[in-house]
Formats: C-alpha cells, structure tokens, sequence
C-alpha cells in the first residue's frame, strides 16, 4: 500500500506545481524560467524521470534497473570463472 502512496504523492506534486505555474501565469507572472538562467538546469530531468520510473516501477511491478535476472546473473557468474582460469 505504502508503493501507491508514493506513486500518488509524485502524481500529486506534479500537479500542484503546474496548477500553481497556470493560476501564476493568467496573473502575469512568468513562472517557469527553467533554463534561461542557468543552462544546468537540463541535468536534473534525467535524474528526475529515473527516480520518478523506479517509484513507479516498484508501486506498479514494472520491470526495475536494480534487479538483475537470473540470466545477468549467470553470465557474470561465467566471466568471473573464465577470467579467474586466466590467471
């Protein structure tokens, strides 16, 4: 329950942001200046969307990046052995 709770806190704090950034913008207020001041703003949306994927990932059961298959598994498994005949 607590995965769902998470998922729809995200939803929800989406949707206030934006609705304040309208209710900003019909009183002429220029709200979202992402970007035009400081051009490193575009390194947060890519973090931002993975840690929004992998909250949703978990409250959804969605296929998430931290958990590697039984096949990864096996393959790394493999290497490690070959490469320590090498040695």
């Amino acid at each position: 329950m607590q995965r769902y709770f998470a998922a729809l806190t995200i939803v929800l704090l989406l949707g206030m942001v934006f609705t304040r950034v309208l209710l900003m913008k019909r009183k002429g207020i220029k709200a979202m200046n992402f970007g035009k001041i400081d051009k490193k703003d575009f390194l947060i949306p890519p973090f931002a969307l993975f840690y929004f994927y992998l909250v949703f990932a978990a409250a959804f059961n969605l296929p998430a990046v931290s958990k590697p298959s039984e096949k990864d598994i096996m393959i790394k498994v493999i290497l490690n052995l070959l490469n320590e005949k090498k040695k």
